[in-house]
Order: structure tokens, then sequence, then C-alpha cells
């Protein structure tokens, strides 16, 4: 996949969910309640996802060398889009509450399509 596939599903996924993946302890989540999941892991397959993963950076989860370590677990074939997950992971993680999610994870995007030189054409075809 392109960055640009990567990030148009990552997009769509948190749109279409409409608010944050959160664990029982009111932490951001990978898989969380109600059947959420965050940017990163609409990326991740049952078989890679293990609960190590959870409130981990995702440059953990994808085996970055200078991040913490998951004892084999990390899913390398996402590493070439490390920051682009760091900035997906962060734009999640930064909404304060779900009333306005969908207006700041799109503001959010826009912030980070702008830096990696993505395209916001398909938000516009994208349905509530």
């Amino acid at each position: 996949m392109t960055a640009q596939q990567l990030f148009n599903k990552m997009g769509n996924h948190l749109l279409t969910q409409g608010r944050k993946s959160m664990g029982p302890s009111g932490y951001c989540a990978y898989r969380g309640q109600g059947n959420t999941c965050c940017a990163v892991d609409i990326l991740i397959t049952d078989e890679e996802y293990t609960d190590e993963f959870e409130q981990k950076s995702s440059d953990a989860v994808i085996g970055y060398p200078d991040a913490e370590h998951l004892k084999g677990l990390s899913i390398t074939r996402l590493l070439p889009f490390r920051e682009l997950l760091r900035d997906m992971q962060r734009a999640h993680d930064d909404i304060q509450n779900d009333t306005y999610f969908h207006e700041d994870i799109s503001r959010a995007m826009q912030y980070v399509a702008k830096d990696h030189k993505l395209s916001l054409r398909w938000v516009k075809n994208h349905k509530e």
C-alpha cells in the first residue's frame, strides 16, 4: 500500500467511527470499548494484534529501532510509514471529546495531509 492509501483507510475509518477509541480506564486504545479502534489499529490484522500494544506508541508497535521493543511482536511491514502512523495516532489521541470529533479529526487530518503531501479529495465524498 502507498502512504495515500493508508491515509485514506485511516481517515475514512475515523470519520465513519465518529469517536475516539477508548479503553476501560479512559485511555486511548488500539482496540477500545464498543468495538472501536484507533487510526493505526485499522491497519493491524487480528492475527497481528496483541494486548501488549495497548498504551504503547505506534513506533513501538511497528518496531522502530529507538522505540520500546515488544519482543518480536512488532508489525514491521508498516515501518516505512512510521511518521504518517505517528501523526495519525496523535490526531486521534489529541481529540478532547467526541462532541466535535468529526470536525476536530477533519482539521487534524488537514495538517497531516499537508505535512505528508497527501490528498484530502476523498473526504468530500465521505458519508457520515
